[in-house]
């Protein structure tokens, strides 16, 4: 569990997760932009990312 998006990319560089349950809003990096470099990392690009967030904007969910 990452509590910050710096401490989860980090978490993610040393161990490959399965899959990534993930808030879009998160101090530091937000989620969104996690999602964007867990896909350009080719070691991860593979991990399934599911977000869960209190956002409800239709331009969040396309977003995301």
């Amino acid at each position: 569990m990452a509590t910050s998006g710096e401490l989860a990319l980090s978490i993610a560089s040393r161990v490959t997760p399965d899959i990534v349950l993930m808030d879009a809003l998160m101090p530091g990096i937000d989620g969104f932009e996690i999602c964007r470099r867990i896909k350009t990392d080719g070691a991860l690009a593979h991990v399934p990312v599911i977000f869960m967030t209190g956002l409800t904007e239709t331009e969040h969910v396309v977003h995301a």
